[in-house]
């Protein structure tokens, strides 16, 4: 049997690098997506035997610590209450999925990893620069560096209390670069769902200065599925409140475009 960790906290890590629950799926590379309600069940599946005492202990104890920072990264602050039920309202709206990539503006494309490996219909867009939101590397640096497509890649993770927010100077610096250069971005994630939606998002309230329920509401009409991840509304509601881009937290589902 392999030697486990000893600590609570390594323990954790472990279960969640070698059997965390998948969301999404692509090319072998698995996204976690961790529900706080669930944190205290993820020593479940530990062989019996494997765990025992003061390790047992330990790690349960580490999961009570965890389950509570997932719970306060998911729960926005009362005053900012009704515009996350109003955006809840939208992203709950049945819109049908479309075909990757989508046109978010002039210059700005959001996609998935399928999309973002695809030169011949990059090109056929006119796609000059490529964000990769995620973690992940697709193995394409060599391909856009051969097609002079600029590329950068953010390294986020979908992770509940994962900071997105730490990666929107980065991203907004590339963003300036494409418009500068007149050229058409690309932005995508593994899914085009999480880490890709909240860059996008982010940019429609910092550049072009959407209230927070019109860029979700524009955000959701043209991608479908997108901002599963509870902390990340949480943040895109905080940062719509710090740029002061709230706006009115009424929403007409029907008025959605």
């Amino acid at each position: 049997m392999t030697a486990l960790p000893s600590s609570g906290d390594a323990l954790l890590a472990f279960k969640a690098g070698t059997e965390a629950p998948n969301i999404y799926h692509w090319g072998g590379a698995g996204v976690a997506l961790d529900d706080p309600d669930e944190r205290l069940a993820e020593l479940d599946g530990f062989e019996e035997g494997e765990l025992d005492g003061p390790n047992e202990i330990a790690a349960f104890q580490a999961a009570s610590v965890a389950a509570v920072a997932l719970r306060k990264a998911s729960v926005v602050d009362t005053e900012l209450a009704p515009w996350h039920a109003a955006m809840c309202l939208v992203l709950a709206e049945d819109i049908a999925e479309p075909e990757l990539p989508v046109t978010i503006g002039p210059w700005l494309l959001l996609g998935d990893a399928m999309a973002a490996e695809d030169l011949p219909l990059l090109r056929s867009r006119g796609v000059t620069h490529v964000l990769n939101a995620s973690n992940i590397d697709f193995g394409v640096r060599d391909d856009y560096a051969a097609a002079g497509i600029a590329y950068l890649q953010l390294g986020a993770k979908d992770e509940v209390a994962y900071s997105m927010r730490a990666h929107l100077p980065d991203a907004s610096a590339f963003f300036r670069s494409v418009r500068e250069a007149g050229g058409v971005c690309l932005c995508h994630c593994a899914a085009g769902i999480n880490r890709s939606g909240f860059v996008v998002a982010s940019e429609l309230l910092l550049h072009e200065r959407r209230e927070l329920l019109d860029a979700v509401r524009h955000l959701k009409w043209l991608r479908g599925t997108t901002l599963l991840n509870p902390s990340f509304q949480v943040q895109l509601i905080e940062l719509a409140r710090d740029e002061g881009l709230l706006g009115a937290w009424t929403v007409d589902v029907a008025e959605i475009e």
